[in-house]
């Protein structure tokens, strides 16, 4: 609920139960605030605003999504909605708001935008305004999400034997004796194995008990071994702390105030002990996202104690990169490099876009040296690129000064570009095929599996200049000629550095489910594959009733087949959601819906595209190449007969 004015302090006493609700539904809009004073105050703000909405004080209400989560505000008269809502169960909501009392009629206004999924609503309406909501699909089976919700039950079992331990960061991993909990609760752990086995066998999914070792303890490892995240997370505070001990020391030998550093230091100790481990990837939290990162602020401000900037690393990498800025909290955080931890390195490897073919190769180890040629069209790759993945993180900088939010949008990252790579060596793909009775065929692969690389490239292409040394990062400057040498900075913790500069893109590595569709034989230009890609995307949107948030769409060149791309299709949620097995079995279906987008019913020629059938605010990188009409006649070629048969 976005609301304008100074929050006024409220006494705990002074707000009503019945209200308590508010905390959850508006936490989300102001940073998950983990203050409890912080959470009052916006409690008993909303509950004063809806009051005087009620009481006809306050007349009009800009509201974000969040409204329609059954918030019950009375007499309610006419809802506005700037754009047509993603689905049919976000309407009902959101014109739900109106005429909840029979004391008046109510008027629900959508404006429609020039874009496909408004544009096919406002020609169809009936789908939105009968209210036919499917029913969900939830996929059990996802490793990373089962393994945080496991580590929450090992969790609450130790925290119900030893509760004097739980609490802040501090009571649970003390000072000097970072491990002493941990070492304990191991010690428990194998005391009462089977007492906890049978408890997590009634948690965990019974497909999924062997990969995650319940049976044999294997959890073990990835939890307490070298590189358990419980492990990791406890190097990474004890890093922290240490790291900003050394500089008061060297604050008081120089005779500098350190009164800053100290309290940043209770800043990270006194945090609550859930907080610290669901940020730390080790618990559950909203969403399920599962390759978490930080922007770490180091500021000991308190505007800076009520912000936590936490994104996938997919959307990391770019809102989250060197001279990026982030509003939170009504102030402007701008990232100044790359986290760093003791004795850790980021992963990095190259990779290389084929010029010809535009095939994506990323090389198995990284190498910068060696010449590699192309797998699907052979031509020799250019000098490949190098990307690391800033897996700790990012860091705004000790000195800087947050300022207020104003009127501008601060700078963001760049885009960033998704890449099928390769299928996983545990995936059991299932493969199939439709014949058509003109003679063409549709190839399909299922995987569970897929791995896809995401790259920020920075502006123009040319990449981040990064400090190897204390992470320190921002856009590489190609007239400057200042990339890949030593450079003198300010290393996020305020002290100078003169180390390595080297020039790299940002990326990440991640695995979904995937569908790879090929059409054998066909061979036609870059502009109508991606046409293609675009048209069979769309069509699954609206005959699935997908998200589109939740689907990704991209061209993968596979070996040996120079010039014909298969069109790959994705769960664009962390760890995949079963959307795309769902286009797999109405695959006809998809197809036929597809043909119906690009028929024309959006008014541009069939030389172009528009928001009406191909172009999205996703795939501006390519409306240039968008030609419905390519597509078009594709697929109404391939569909104007009916099918023979279907073999998987």
């Amino acid at each position: 609920w976005h609301c304008t004015g100074t929050l006024k302090p409220a006494s705990p006493e002074s707000l009503q139960e019945n209200h308590y609700y508010y905390l959850y539904d508006y936490m989300p809009l102001v940073g998950m605030v983990a203050r409890e004073h912080t959470a009052q105050l916006v409690q008993a703000e909303a509950q004063r605003l809806q009051q005087q909405f009620m009481q006809g004080e306050v007349t009009v209400l800009s509201c974000s999504t969040t409204f329609e989560l059954g918030v019950d505000a009375g007499e309610l008269e006419a809802v506005f909605m700037r754009n047509m809502p993603p689905e049919a169960a976000n309407y009902v909501q959101r014109a739900g708001r109106a005429g909840r009392r029979t004391s008046s009629a109510a008027i629900a206004v959508t404006f429609a935008q020039r874009r496909a999924h408004d544009i096919a609503q406002f020609n169809d309406p009936h789908v939105y305004l009968e209210g036919k909501v499917p029913a969900p699909t939830i996929v059990l089976d996802n490793e990373k999400i089962v393994r945080r919700h496991l580590h929450a039950v090992v969790m609450s079992w130790y925290f119900h034997r030893h509760p004097e331990s739980f609490g802040n960061v501090s009571s649970f991993f003390p000072e000097n004796e970072w491990t002493r909990e941990t070492n304990r609760m191991q010690e428990d752990i194998a005391t009462h194995k089977q007492e906890l086995g049978r408890i997590l066998a009634n948690v965990v999914p019974a497909e999924l008990r062997g990969e995650l070792g319940v049976d044999d303890q294997g959890w073990l490892v990835p939890l307490f071994g070298p590189k358990g995240v419980l492990t990791m997370a406890i190097q990474d505070l004890q890093d922290t702390v240490e790291h900003l001990r050394q500089l008061i020391l060297e604050r008081v030998r120089s005779g500098k105030t350190s009164d800053s550093l100290t309290r940043l230091i209770n800043t990270f100790t006194n945090q609550p002990l859930l907080s610290f481990l669901s940020n730390h990837n080790i618990l559950p939290k909203y969403g399920f996202p599962i390759d978490v990162v930080e922007l770490k602020i180091l500021d000991s401000s308190s505007d800076a104690n009520r912000v936590t900037l936490q994104r996938d690393l997919r959307l990391a990498i770019g809102e989250y990169a060197p001279g990026s800025s982030v509003v939170a909290a009504g102030k402007v955080w701008t990232s100044r490099g790359l986290r760093r931890v003791k004795g850790q390195e980021w992963p990095w490897r190259t990779y290389s876009l084929c010029s010809h073919c535009g095939r994506f190769q990323l090389s198995p180890v990284a190498d910068v040296t060696n010449q590699y040629l192309c797998q699907s069209c052979h031509d020799v790759l250019s000098r490949p690129r190098t990307m690391m993945v800033p897996l700790f993180g990012f860091v705004t900088q000790q000195q800087d000064a947050s300022t207020a939010a104003g009127e501008h949008r601060p700078a963001r990252g760049y885009t960033s570009q998704v890449y099928f790579t390769e299928f996983s060596d545990q995936d059991q793909r299932q493969s199939g095929h439709h014949d058509f009775a003109n003679g063409m065929q549709v190839d399909y692969d299922y995987a569970r599996y897929g791995k896809f690389a995401v790259i920020n490239s920075g502006k123009f292409g040319r990449g981040y200049s990064v400090c190897k040394v204390c992470g320190y990062g921002r856009e590489y400057d190609a007239d400057k000629k200042k990339g890949a040498k030593p450079l003198k900075h300010k290393s996020p913790w305020g002290g100078d550095c003169d180390g390595f500069m080297q020039v790299v893109d940002l990326g990440h590595e991640f695995s979904t489910d995937l569908l790879k569709i090929t059409f054998p034989g066909s061979s036609y230009s870059q502009e109508f594959w991606q046409s293609l890609l675009y048209a069979i995307g769309e069509g699954a949107i609206s005959a699935l009733s997908i998200a589109r948030k939740d689907l990704g769409v991209t061209l993968y060149y596979d070996q040996g087949m120079a010039g014909q791309p298969s069109l790959v299709l994705y769960d664009d949620v962390p760890g995949g959601a079963g959307i795309v097995r769902r286009i797999k079995d109405a695959l006809p279906v998809v197809l036929n819906e597809a043909r119906e987008r690009v028929a024309g019913q959006c008014g541009c020629g069939a030389e172009t595209s528009c928001y009406g059938c191909l172009r999205t605010y996703s795939n501006q990188l390519f409306h240039d190449q968008l030609k419905r009409g390519l597509a078009y006649d594709f697929l109404d070629k391939l569909l104007n007969s009916q099918t023979l048969s279907a073999q998987a």
